[in-house]
């Protein structure tokens, strides 16, 4: 309050009617008490953003746990679907050698009977 009469003297001394000087320094005090923030109020922002920040890296955290776990579980039925692509491959190939031996056997009878007809 103390720059608030020293202004306002100020004002006075330099001819300012003391209505207006007072209602300057009334303004003056307004706007520095509503407006401006105080140490304090920079102090408790301060807390308050720490917190905040304190938080947001915890649920970054949590967030990598969550992610991590999921991964390896996607990489884990990955490497189980991929044994059974394996096995089916393998399947199939086994089928396939199957049937074409088969084809070659009833082939090779045509032919043999083929022979005997003709020849």
């Amino acid at each position: 309050m103390a720059y608030a009469i020293s202004l306002y003297d100020a004002l006075v001394s330099i001819n300012i009617p003391k209505p207006q000087a007072l209602a300057v320094v009334e303004s003056l005090e307004q706007t520095m008490t509503s407006e401006l923030a105080t140490k304090t109020d920079l102090e408790q922002l301060r807390v308050h953003t720490d917190r905040e920040f304190i938080a947001v890296r915890q649920e970054i955290q949590q967030l990598r746990g969550d992610m991590e776990r999921e991964f390896i579980a996607v990489r884990r039925e990955m490497a189980a679907n991929a044994e059974l692509l394996r096995e089916e491959i393998k399947s199939a190939n086994s089928r396939s050698v199957i049937m074409l031996t088969g084809m070659m056997i009833a082939l090779n009878s045509l032919l043999f009977a083929a022979l005997q007809y003709f020849g």
